[in-house]
């Protein structure tokens, strides 16, 4: 299996995490999707550019498996290089205060997924459409409905959420839903969702002959043993 570049751009982010008992350090945003995505291939070939460089205060409470954040998301701007790539992926696109980069990226790159994450709504949705896979948790939706928001995007919307997720393509042709059976109780979930998509992402280049429905439902076993091992260390 040849090796597939990946180019992440978007939030990277100094974690200030609080579990009731220490604070413990890390990197965030881009390093939670570069972590995973190093751990789930070793044939992921992982590049990063970020575009907005910030810092966050995270409380963790383990044994409700709950968390909740206030950030500075971009304390410091820096212009990305742009290499071709087969994949980028951009965090968050709802708080970049500059896109204009996407649209270059979209002529270097194979695939372009995105995340939305908690906090303003996305005001240009016009750059969804260079978006092939679009990433979304149910507590981030800001649309009535997943639909609106499918006939927004080149691709795909991944709607996300702790018991499986709900997926649709740009015209609403296909749709599909998966159910997730394990979930794991009192762990610290930060990341969850940057799991999720590193796995989709993983699964995507490597499975690319499975059906979309296959690929989902492997990321979901896939971001479960990631989050396990993890709290295990």
């Amino acid at each position: 299996m040849i090796s597939s570049k990946i180019t992440l751009y978007g939030h990277i982010t100094y974690d200030n995490i609080f579990n009731g008992k220490e604070t413990v350090y890390s990197v965030g945003s881009i390093g939670n999707v570069w972590k995973a995505l190093l751990s789930l291939s070793e044939k992921n070939n992982v590049h990063i550019e970020p575009t907005e460089i910030g810092e966050a205060l995270i409380l963790v409470d383990e044994n409700k498996s709950k968390r909740s954040s206030t950030a500075c998301l971009s304390l410091k701007s820096r212009i990305p290089n742009i290499p071709n790539s087969d994949w980028s992926h951009i965090l968050y696109l709802n708080e970049l205060r500059d896109l204009s980069f996407i649209k270059e990226v979209r002529k270097k790159s194979n695939v372009i997924s995105a995340d939305i994450c908690a906090g303003k709504k996305l005001k240009d949705t016009s750059i969804l459409k260079e978006i092939d896979y679009l990433f979304i948790s149910d507590e981030d939706m800001w649309l009535d409905n997943i639909e609106d928001l499918a006939k927004l995007v080149g691709g795909w919307v991944i709607l996300h959420y702790s018991g499986g997720s709900i997926c649709y393509n740009k015209n609403l042709k296909t749709k599909f839903k998966i159910e997730i059976t394990k979930t794991l109780k009192n762990i610290n979930i930060l990341g969850a969702g940057d799991i999720f998509a590193a796995s989709v992402i993983t699964n995507i280049l490597q499975l690319q002959e499975s059906p979309i429905e296959d690929i989902i439902n492997s990321s979901h076993n896939d971001t479960y043993n990631l989050l396990k091992l993890y709290n295990e260390q």
